[in-house]
């Protein structure tokens, strides 16, 4: 699964980033809003939600808030992408409230991907366990 939901009220933004995700193998799917994307998380569970912060009806910092005090989408992992709030104190709240991330708009679309593919390779589930089978030792020789 590599659904990724962009939220964003800014058409243009949306599309920028949904095209750079999708040319980099990503599905995704997107909202204009935080109730909107709120819905669709629970619809389709994404890999991940990037979300800009300053929004109509419901902002970042509230979807964020309502994504990780949700049972079914709490380990979903949560990356802020935003221009308008990009002091330490924002960032400090962003972190505070669960985000995985918080990436300062506009970003080297390369160092983005692989900030996102840091994401997820920290947040993706554990492989399933392997019991080991050791081989037997082999005798040491007297020599």
């Amino acid at each position: 699964m590599s659904k990724i939901l962009v939220v964003d009220d800014q058409e243009e933004g949306r599309y920028l980033l949904e095209h750079l995700l999708k040319i980099n193998g990503f599905e995704v799917i997107s909202a204009s809003n935080g109730r909107e994307a709120l819905a669709m998380a629970h619809a389709e569970r994404p890999l991940m939600i990037i979300s800009d912060i300053l929004m109509p009806e419901m902002d970042g910092f509230s979807l964020c808030r309502a994504v990780k005090s949700d049972e079914a989408l709490r380990s979903v992992p949560f990356v802020f992408y935003s221009a308008t709030y990009t002091t330490p104190e924002d960032e400090e709240l962003a972190l505070s409230l669960g985000a995985a991330r918080f990436i300062r708009r506009p970003q080297e679309p390369t160092a983005f991907i692989a900030e996102i593919r840091e994401v997820i390779s920290e947040t993706a589930p554990p492989p399933p366990h392997v019991a080991q089978v050791s081989a037997p030792s082999s005798p040491k020789s007297g020599r």
